[in-house]
């Protein structure tokens, strides 16, 4: 199966799904993804205790099932949260030009810092359905999904057409932002 975003063009019709699709430099993107993937082995390596040789980004699960390495256990110890000094940031702020440039704002990153979401093929580590904006602390937003390994229906970020239109009341919640972990710590200042 060839992955969406090797033959999505500039301009597809995801926008009318609410999504828009951009182009940035191919060297950058690699050294991005070259990064982050030694990153992940790193943290895996330090985690399990055993040496990674062949290890690659579209592999991590089999490398997970082969060392008997509990995914989600791993990802709670490392964090999502990527270290700035890990990732070359050209690809990224490269990204953030265009956006500013189409939408006419000045986005930036989040607290200055990159989350990441390790989703394995044929299991359930994608969120719930949700809208990022329920959090107070997301607003203004928008979101960068940037696959560094191929970008499949039930990728990290699950896309359902026109759900951009839906009403807010017609969307529920799977969770209030009280009881979101940022929502119980500023819960316990007040």
């Amino acid at each position: 199966m060839r992955a969406i975003h090797e033959s999505l063009p500039v301009g597809h019709c995801f926008k009318s799904y609410g999504y828009k699709t951009y182009r940035n430099d191919a060297n950058n993107f690699t050294l991005l993804k070259t990064a982050f993937c030694e990153y992940l082995k790193s943290a895996l390596e330090k985690y399990s205790g055993l040496s990674l040789v062949d290890f690659e980004l579209e592999t991590y699960h089999k490398a997970l099932e082969e060392n008997d390495i509990e995914h989600h256990s791993f990802i709670k110890s490392v964090g999502r949260r990527l270290p700035n000094e890990v990732l070359p940031m050209d690809y990224i702020n490269g990204l953030i030009e265009i956006a500013n440039a189409d939408l006419n704002n000045d986005f930036r990153i989040y607290k200055e810092s990159i989350e990441f979401r390790v989703v394995r093929p044929g299991n359930p580590d994608n969120n719930a359905l949700h809208r990022d904006h329920w959090f107070p602390y997301f607003l203004p937003l928008v979101n960068v999904y940037l696959p560094l390994a191929g970008s499949h229906y039930d990728s990290a970020m699950r896309v359902v057409p026109l759900s951009h239109e839906w009403p807010d009341e017609d969307v529920v919640p799977t969770f209030t932002y009280e009881e979101s972990a940022a929502g119980k710590n500023i819960l316990k200042m007040a």
